[in-house]
């Protein structure tokens, strides 16, 4: 079973719910956004305008990512992940997951 993931908006909260409230309180994920919007990487519905593995994102967030310990470095920074995943262009999410869980236990009950 294909389990589509479509891309996610970067609302004024995307870092806050997709992170961690301690890491990037509300305040400062808007501030987030904010820059990315500013630097033209979204539209103006709040998707990604690039593939954020071939957009210069990071000089733009980096001024966030110092307090929060995030390297960005790419497959090991939260934000990298979280902006993939906002792409729809991601191996692996949290979205999903109970769809994908349902679908397993029914296998294994039409198993057994």
């Amino acid at each position: 079973k294909h389990i589509r993931l479509p891309a996610l908006p970067l609302n004024l909260d995307f870092f806050t719910t997709r992170i961690s409230s301690s890491l990037f309180p509300q305040v400062v994920s808007a501030r987030m956004v904010s820059a990315l919007r500013n630097a033209k990487l979204l539209h103006s519905n709040g998707y990604l305008t690039s593939d954020p593995r071939a957009c210069n994102w990071r000089d733009i967030l980096k001024p966030y990512s110092n307090d929060a310990g995030d390297t960005l470095i790419a497959d090991k920074s939260p934000i990298s992940e979280v902006l993939n995943v906002a792409y729809g262009m991601h191996e692996l999410s949290r979205d999903g997951f109970e769809e994908a869980l349902i679908f397993l236990l029914k296998i294994i009950n039409d198993l057994g």
